[in-house]
């Protein structure tokens, strides 16, 4: 799987505030965050709660993902938490939680980075989690339709499933014919029962079926 956005890609940066330092220690935490999110898009599957841990883990707890599912409304809840302040984590209408940023410092009265930063650090993983979301909806959506075409292939009769291999292989109908030594009015034939088997109605409609039933030919 490529790589997903760059920081610079993902959204323009927030201008420079007070200091380098908080500039600097802004885009080290989003590394961290992108580093985590695409870990979890090269895995097979995965779970906010995963997203959660990893980034707590690589933050050394600084920045916690709590998650709390909700409707996008003028009443938002942000959970307190002792010890952190809460940043709203949305992207678009979808809301996932809030983004606790620990407090530092002999009263606890510092953020680790400006309010601005928090803000948009919030809105990073809110970013992530929507990709991440997409994604698994549509390696969801990939493995449906693969196990729907793999019932229909299984369906084909023994010379169906030749002539559709063949077909796949790029042969006309009557190259078919003369490679089974049929007439090419029996595979014909074949084609016909092999459209209404698969439920598609041309030769191309037929071999993405087969392809996306992982038939592979050579």
């Amino acid at each position: 799987m490529d790589r997903l956005l760059s920081m610079e890609e993902m959204h323009p940066l927030p201008h420079r505030s007070s200091s380098g330092t908080d500039y600097r220690t802004y885009t080290y935490y989003l590394a961290q965050i992108i580093d985590c999110i695409q870990q979890l898009f090269d895995s097979d599957e995965y779970t906010e709660e995963q997203v959660a841990a990893a980034i707590a883990i690589r933050t050394q707890d600084h920045i916690q993902l709590f998650l709390l599912r909700q409707p996008a409304s003028s009443r938002v809840m942000i959970p307190y938490v002792a010890g952190r302040r809460g940043f709203l984590v949305r992207w678009g209408d979808e809301i996932y939680g809030s983004l606790q940023v620990k407090l530092i410092g002999e009263a606890q009265d510092q953020y680790i980075l400006p309010v601005l930063f928090c803000e948009r650090l919030a809105q990073d993983c809110g970013w992530g989690l929507h990709i991440l979301e997409k994604e698994a909806q549509r390696r969801q959506h990939k493995q449906k339709s693969k196990a729907e075409a793999v019932k229909k292939i299984s369906s084909l009769s023994s010379a169906q499933h030749t002539v559709l291999e063949l077909m796949m292989k790029g042969f006309s109908t009557q190259e078919i014919a003369g490679k089974l030594h049929l007439s090419k009015r029996t595979i014909e034939s074949h084609q016909r029962n092999i459209y209404q088997m698969l439920d598609v109605h041309s030769q191309r409609e037929a071999i993405l079926t087969g392809l996306a039933a992982g038939l592979i030919t050579f």
